[in-house]
């Protein structure tokens, strides 16, 4: 530096400016704590119940009835919808969709 040449500085940092920001970053991150502690805990009281076989996904993952019910419902369901491909009356509305045969559906 030559004589009598000008540094610029920086203002001083203060120190309660740092304190005020790391307090709202430990607010923040408290509340943040405190959803993902609400989170977690629905998420066991949901598998839970799920474990336990209570309500609709209960039952159908501990109940093996009802996993064969549905399944044999939705069984009846591609049979029915096969047989009604065929029907005199409803052939040419499945035959106008392009959907006469079901390994037609792959194609499209």
């Amino acid at each position: 530096m030559p004589d009598n040449a000008t540094l610029e500085g920086a203002a001083p940092v203060e120190i309660s400016d740092l304190i005020k920001k790391a307090d709202n970053l430990l607010d923040s991150a408290t509340g943040t704590i405190q959803n993902v502690s609400r989170t977690a805990d629905n998420l066991d009281a949901i598998t839970s119940k799920i474990n336990n076989g209570s309500g609709t996904m209960g039952a159908l993952i501990n109940d093996k009835k009802v996993y064969q019910n549905v399944s044999q419902a939705t069984a009846e369901m591609r049979e029915d919808a096969e047989a009604a491909k065929h029907n005199f009356l409803m052939s040419h509305f499945f035959h106008k969709r392009g959907y006469e045969d079901s390994a037609d559906l792959t194609k499209k």
